[in-house]
């Protein structure tokens, strides 16, 4: 019977404005270095499907795979997103997957996912959970803010004690302010990723990210931002179970510049 080893990491970092919280599994019978081809996959529950959060949430998530993970990556890897995959499966096999789903949605899941599972060893599912913004209570809460005084002098001529020139000089310095208690903007991502071996479908990984933080004056934390960090750190994460043997790389070379995600 294979033994799947469970691995469960309560990372929590409160202070008065952030906190994280990341659960892993992982199973260590897995070789992570026997995977080349890649499969990148974006899921948006259709509670968030508006037409903006979800164009939103993609715009954070793509260009940070691509930035972590594929970019990086040796040319012999194969880093693709379902884009990508559906402009191969049409220069492959002549089907146009997109034309055949208005058509038959069923008959073009199945092309679209038969081509998966053949020509990728891992597929990386990130699905949405949280992407929010409300309000919480803090007793009180140290900021950082900027302080700006003007000054003024008069400069004489040496030569000509007539000739005089008003300047004005601004400067600006940073100051710890308390504020005190009540209720204080705040945003919330939870995003989960798991990585599942495409010959069987099997998990191979899953872990899931959940963070909160106060929107505090000069340091305006979106939803965007803090979820294009997330999958920056997947796709980081990721990356170096690719390419390292018990946290040492394997010495493979690293290219840049990579075509279109």
């Amino acid at each position: 019977m294979k033994i799947v080893f469970l691995l469960t990491i309560t990372l929590l970092l409160i202070s008065a404005s952030c906190f994280a919280k990341v659960t892993e599994w992982v199973d260590p019978t897995y070789n992570f270095n026997d995977a080349k081809r890649i499969y990148i996959k974006l899921n948006i529950p259709e509670y968030f499907i508006d037409g903006s959060q979800d164009m939103e949430m993609e715009q954070a998530f793509f260009p940070q795979i691509k930035e972590t993970l594929k970019n990086k990556l040796p040319k012999s890897y194969v880093v693709d997103s379902i884009f990508t995959v559906a402009e191969k499966i049409k220069a492959e096999t002549g089907v146009d997957v997109e034309a055949l789903y208005q058509q038959s949605p069923a008959e073009a899941n199945n092309a679209f996912f038969q081509y998966v599972r053949n020509n990728y060893d891992l597929g990386m599912y990130v699905t949405m959970i949280a992407y929010d913004r409300g309000y919480e209570y803090r007793e009180g809460i140290t900021i950082n803010v900027p302080v700006t005084s003007t000054s003024s002098s008069t400069i004489t001529d040496a030569w000509n004690p007539m000739n005089q020139w008003h300047v004005s000089t601004t400067t600006t310095t940073r100051e710890e302010r308390k504020v005190g208690n009540g209720l204080f903007p705040a945003v919330y991502v939870t995003a989960r990723m798991d990585v599942y071996k495409m010959t069987d479908g099997k998990p191979v990984w899953a872990r899931v990210d959940r963070r909160e933080r106060l929107i505090k004056p000069l340091n305006q934390t979106t939803n965007k931002s803090m979820f294009s960090r997330m999958s920056g750190d997947f796709g980081d994460m990721l990356y170096k179970k690719l390419t390292t043997v018990d946290g040492k790389p394997t010495g493979k070379s690293v290219s840049s510049n990579r075509a279109g995600f």
